[in-house]
């Protein structure tokens, strides 16, 4: 027996109207994607190639993603303005096409954003480690959640099984979302912050923002929990769909946005590139500057390296006399700002 429609509580407003609105917003943020992507090819044309193909790729996703948000609620609220319920019980090509490209278009800009955790994060391996298990966990419910679209008969079918039946697909994908974004925000913060701190400089509130909020990822966590909430509050409806088309673009416009901030980066006083003693230690200094230039190319804020708080200076001084040469050995001590000789 297939599932109808007229058999479930879902209303044209609660699905196809979340849909639009959704769509609308998004329309906005796809604008300002072509503007970065118009920025970054003519700020850097000669970039590495990696991120080129990640910006192309991830570009094409974004207008296919576009096309069928577009085409969907075209099709349901127009073409069929007469009886748009019935479209609910019906298979179009955009319905499957939207949520497949949205969470490719997640998955592309993840592999820019696990890179450049590296580079930000590589003494702390345990924040790298839970960090890409959360990604690992969101992105397989992810997955989990696009095959469901392909296996599902029709929208209203899918909907009934990822509202109720199989809700553990949206609460687990929305979940590890989070918790990723709040331990990558929170750890970005800090190290922009410690940057900040050692190199103390005014900065615009436009620049704190793009900066904090953008660059960080904090936009993302909010619509990614804003999209959990609505799940939950509003099980019959597809609120959470149009909060998802809405985070798919934030995702790409965090990608540009910190490919196009490197240069404010370096100019506001924040260290790009910055490991402690015991990094420090195990790189010579053609490493580190290989590392230094990596950094730089994925915007990658790194704690700053921390001075020694004692240096040992030994002297040897040698005197040519009547008895021949003379040999003196002296030391100096300097800790924390205190100089003493030995």
């Amino acid at each position: 027996m297939s599932t109808t429609p007229e058999s479930m509580d879902f209303t044209i407003g609660e699905t196809y109207g979340a849909l639009l609105l959704g769509t609308f917003f998004s329309l906005v943020l796809y604008g300002i994607i072509l503007h970065q992507a118009y920025r970054y090819i003519r700020l850097y044309p000669h970039d590495y190639a990696y991120i080129q193909v990640l910006v192309a790729i991830s570009l094409i996703l974004e207008t296919f993603h576009t096309i069928s948000t577009m085409h969907l609620c075209y099709h349901a609220l127009v073409t069929n303005y007469s009886n748009a319920r019935v479209t609910l019980g019906e298979s179009v090509w955009s319905s499957n096409l939207f949520v497949l490209t949205g969470e490719l278009s997640q998955v592309v800009a993840y592999l820019f954003f696990v890179r450049r955790l590296y580079f930000i994060f590589g003494t702390f391996k345990h924040v790298v480690v839970l960090v890409m298990l959360f990604l690992a966990t969101s992105v397989g419910f992810g997955l989990a959640i696009t095959v469901g679209v392909f296996q599902s008969q029709n929208p209203a079918v899918f909907l009934q099984t990822v509202n109720h039946s199989k809700s553990y697909l949206i609460h687990g994908k929305f979940a590890a979302a989070a918790a990723m974004h709040v331990l990558l925000t929170g750890s970005l913060m800090y190290a922009l912050y410690r940057g900040q701190k050692v190199r103390n400089e005014q900065k615009s509130v436009v620049d704190w923002c793009l900066l904090y909020v953008i660059d960080t990822g904090l936009l993302v966590s909010i619509f990614d929990i804003i999209s959990w909430i609505s799940a939950s509050a509003a099980s019959n409806s597809a609120w959470w769909a149009a909060f998802c088309i809405i985070t798919v673009k934030l995702y790409m416009v965090t990608f540009l946005s910190v490919l196009n901030s490197r240069r404010l980066l370096t100019k506001s006083g924040i260290e790009i590139f910055g490991t402690d003693s015991a990094m420090a230690d195990e790189r010579n200094f053609i490493a580190r500057a290989q590392r230094f230039a990596a950094a730089e190319r994925y915007n990658a804020p790194q704690l700053p390296e921390s001075a020694p708080t004692r240096i040992d200076i030994k002297v040897a001084t040698e005197i040519e006399g009547g008895d021949g040469v003379k040999t003196s050995h002296s030391s100096v001590i300097v800790e924390e700002g205190k100089v003493a000789r030995m």
